[in-house]
Formats: structure tokens, sequence, C-alpha cells
């Protein structure tokens, strides 16, 4: 700043006016009795009011900018819509079988993170790990021993007569 001789030393000369702030400007409730309540409700009820004029205008605006807008534009707005919700759909299953994977509860799912499969696999072992989550086995059990075909299974050693006998009752010819 250059010094101007007719200006004493340590005043300022102001050249442009000072702007107003954002709670000074004109239309704008100001902040004086913002704890009376009924000056609280008439500010939101004219605030409220303000809003509902200028909707129409903005719907008219959008309105307008979708008419501008060529063919080529909407068949590429269409097809970033199809593709983001490809990705969407993609990592949602991703999330389901990395559930499935680990043992976490479906509710868990919207808790795993990462960019990546390999981050999202990574921090699904690990809140699976914080959880105590087991993973689903996808086997079927074991079949029990013995029990089948209506012969008794009382635990002693089978007699060959009485399982010949028991299958020739079954036996239907």
């Amino acid at each position: 700043m250059t010094e101007n001789p007719e200006t004493p030393e340590g005043e300022r000369e102001e050249s442009a006016p000072t702007e107003e702030t954002p709670e000074e400007a004109p239309g704008n409730p100001s902040r004086e009795g913002l704890s009376n309540p009924d000056q609280l409700a008439a500010q939101v009820a004219e605030l409220t009011a303000r809003l509902a004029e200028a909707e129409p205008i903005l719907k008219a605006h959008a309105d307008a900018e979708e008419a501008a807008k060529t063919d080529l534009q909407r068949a590429t707005d269409r097809a970033d819509a199809a593709e983001r919700k490809a990705a969407e759909l993609a990592r949602s299953a991703l999330l389901r079988t990395l559930a499935d994977e680990t043992g976490l509860p479906v509710e868990a799912m919207t808790r795993i993170q990462g960019a990546t499969e390999d981050e999202m696999r990574a921090d699904a072992t690990a809140l699976a790990a914080l959880l105590g989550a087991r993973p689903k086995l996808k086997t079927r059990p074991a079949p029990v021993a013995g029990g089948g075909g209506g012969v008794p299974d009382d635990g002693a050693s089978v007699d060959p007569r009485k399982l010949a006998a028991a299958i020739r009752r079954l036996r239907k010819y």
C-alpha cells in the first residue's frame, strides 16, 4: 500500500465500498431477535413462501435445460444412468457373496467398504472376525449310520438271520 501524504500515518484510505455480508444483505432476515419464537416463526413462514415462489421457476429452468439437450446428450445420460445401475447391482451381488462366504449377517453387508473386490474381501473378513461370524458351509450333513429300513438299532450286533427276515417282510412281491 502506498502512503498518501495528505492522510495521517496509521489511517487507511478506503477506495472501494465495503461489501455487505449475507446477513446484512437486503431481503435476508436480520439476526436480531432470533431468540423470540414469534419472530422465528414469522421468518420461517416468509422463507417458506419465498421458496414456494421459486420452485416453479427452478422447475421451468430444469425443463428448459432438458429440452435444449440433443438426442445424443439424452442417450449419453441414459447410458450413464444404466452404467451406474449396473455397477450398483454388481456391488450388491458381490456384497451378498462376501457375506455368505464370511458368515456375516445380511444386515452387516452395508458396513463392508472398499473400492476393489480385494479391499472389500479384506474388510468383510476383518468384520467377520470382529463379530465372530462363521462361514456358512455349503455341504450336506453326513448321514447318520444305522436306523434305516425299519429295523430297530439297539446298538447290539446285527444278526444276519433277523436282518434277512426283516427284509423279506418289507418286500412286496
